[in-house]
């Protein structure tokens, strides 16, 4: 049965069990909810989502995005309930997401109306459309790390570029790293 595959599924994590009634509930709520429903079950280690097609484990609390940091080359940082982000050298263009040296970096959060063009599209996306036709779980979306210079976005994560990120010819250019979390619930 399903709640037998969930049972599993969080015993291969190491996971705590849900109460049964809540995980019969929530199995429940998967099959006969709308497309467009979210069933959640909430226990306090973590959070089973259903988002698109799939059932996420994701983390129990809500998550407050920290405050700007400056990063520079070469350092990383810890991001509570994120993970860490760093600068390391880029090498070529093609080489992932790789921005100019010059000027002030800062590792920044999403916190509503952020605007950029990412690499390979004619014109801007604001931030919000781009990760939601990504595919990007709305969990997640406020906690990807955003590298930004002199206050716009050059990189969303690991994941892409804006066009204000290119480096110039002869630059050696900097790349954002992201190590997720990846302890229980975390995601």
């Amino acid at each position: 049965s399903a709640c037998q595959a969930v049972r599993r599924w969080l015993r291969e994590r190491q996971l705590p069990m849900p109460d049964e009634s809540a995980l019969v509930e929530f199995v429940r709520q998967l099959f006969a909810a709308a497309d467009d429903a979210a069933p959640m079950l909430t226990t306090r280690t973590f959070t089973l989502r259903r988002y698109r097609d799939g059932v996420f484990l994701a983390p129990a609390k809500e998550w407050v995005p920290p405050a700007s940091q400056v990063i520079a080359p070469g350092q990383w940082i810890e991001i509570a309930g994120v993970g860490r982000a760093g600068l390391d050298a880029g090498g070529s263009a093609d080489n992932g997401n790789t921005v100019a040296a010059a000027g002030e970096l800062v590792i920044d959060f999403r916190r509503g109306g952020e605007r950029c063009r990412p690499v390979g599209r004619p014109h801007s996306v604001s931030l919000k459309q781009w990760l939601q036709e990504s595919g990007v779980p709305p969990w997640w979306r406020d906690r990807i790390p955003l590298l930004k210079k002199a206050g716009q976005i050059v990189c969303i994560g690991d994941l892409w570029e804006c066009t204000d990120a290119l480096k110039e010819p002869g630059d050696p250019g900097w790349k954002l790293q992201w190590e997720r979390n990846s302890t229980p619930g975390s995601d």
